[in-house]
């Protein structure tokens, strides 16, 4: 079941960047009543975090893996949306911290199966760069969850190809990096995705792209892995 909720986990992660209207309409200046409007970002925020829930809130199990209501994203995306002018050490109460890179908003979540996201808006398109955190409580071996996570993914979707799957430390905890290539509704997109174990808690820090953006995002990306610290 938890290596089911992980393929999940980067199915979504990889729609969060396909244009999004909103985001189209924020770019273009002959859409006066939407461009550049504040309200256009944070529309966008919440159909982001919408389609996170409709996907996997019938997979979360128990009050510690629950997803928030849409409600509750909605006020906390309004009330905690930090657009990152430079780049801002972020420390979680799930017992990390991470650099939030420049140009990325994040909003975070004090319980639920979401402990931060972050995106990007990538100019001069109109697509998104997105950085997911997430948590949930598990038992199994992280190899065990990589590989069948793996299996999962390209069961769903034969287009999803893994170039490495490489075994790393962060602060003398195991864990996963894997790289992905994936085709979503014709966009060729590419993704980082690390994944360990600190105590019984499982976190999955999760960045895609466009491919074509895949250069310049996978080193902001790195910095972020890099920074990840445990207390």
């Amino acid at each position: 079941m938890d290596a089911h909720i992980i393929a999940k986990w980067i199915n979504i992660l990889i729609s969060l960047i396909i244009p999004a209207f909103f985001i189209k309409l924020y770019f273009t200046p002959s859409m006066a009543f939407f461009y550049k409007k504040k309200w256009v970002i944070v529309a966008s925020s919440i159909l982001i975090l919408c389609t996170i829930v409709q996907n996997i809130d019938t997979l979360i199990i128990g009050n510690k893996n629950r997803l928030p209501a849409k409600e509750e994203l909605q006020r906390k995306i309004a009330a905690n949306n930090t657009l990152v002018d430079q780049d801002f050490l972020y420390t979680s109460s799930d017992g990390y911290s991470l650099i939030v890179p420049t140009g990325y908003a994040y909003t975070t979540f004090p319980s639920g199966a979401i402990s931060m996201t972050a995106f990007k808006n990538l100019l001069p398109s109109s697509m998104q760069s997105g950085i997911t955190v997430s948590r949930r409580q598990v038992s199994e071996e992280l190899e065990y969850l990589m590989t069948d996570a793996m299996k999962i993914l390209k069961s769903g979707n034969p287009s999803y190809t893994f170039h490495s799957i490489l075994k790393f430390s962060i602060n003398n905890q195991k864990a996963f990096k894997v790289s992905v290539e994936v085709q979503k509704e014709g966009v060729p997109i590419k993704g980082v995705f690390v994944f360990t174990k600190t105590g019984n808690k499982f976190l999955g820090f999760n960045m895609s792209c466009p491919a074509s953006f895949f250069p310049q995002e996978s080193k902001a990306f790195d910095k972020v892995v890099q920074s990840i610290d445990f207390r």
